[in-house]
């Protein structure tokens, strides 16, 4: 597509009020006897169904962003609440679990779980606790 979903919605939306106001002066066009009943009726069925289309097109459009925001937002919880996930999970399960976040496992050194190489997902939450942790500034201090 080329543009953000919501850039893309707001499109629809504005295509929509310019069949209405399309609409709008073919009703003016009928007032002022330029058209016909017939060809009245005529464009404004055409109208109505481009409008209906549009409509069909905004609603299923808004319900995929809802959608991917859900799945998103349940991805950051899901990630940024692993350990108290994994603490839940039976052995076979915690060990399946392991192995995707620690493709080259984890080894236990000096009473610390290790690994040589750290998933990516995992370095992205390290990062954004680091980041918060600074942003959130020393204890005790008040403005």
């Amino acid at each position: 597509m080329g543009f953000s979903p919501y850039v893309y919605l707001q499109y629809i939306k504005k295509e929509i009020t310019l069949l209405e106001d399309k609409k709008s002066k073919i009703e003016e066009l009928v007032i002022e006897g330029t058209f016909s009943k017939d060809t009245y009726l005529k464009k404004s069925n055409e109208i109505d169904a481009e409008i209906i289309n549009k409509k069909i097109q905004l609603n299923d459009y808004e319900n995929q962003i809802l959608n991917v925001d859900e799945l998103i937002s349940y991805g950051k919880q899901f990630f940024l609440n692993l350990s108290n996930f994994w603490l839940n999970l039976d052995t076979p399960r915690k060990r399946s679990l392991q192995e995707m976040l620690f493709s080259e496992g984890i080894y236990l050194e000096n009473n610390e779980f290790r690994t040589t190489k750290i998933s990516p997902i995992l370095k992205l939450i390290e990062n954004k606790n680091d980041v918060e942790s600074i942003l959130a500034g020393e204890t005790g201090f008040e403005p």
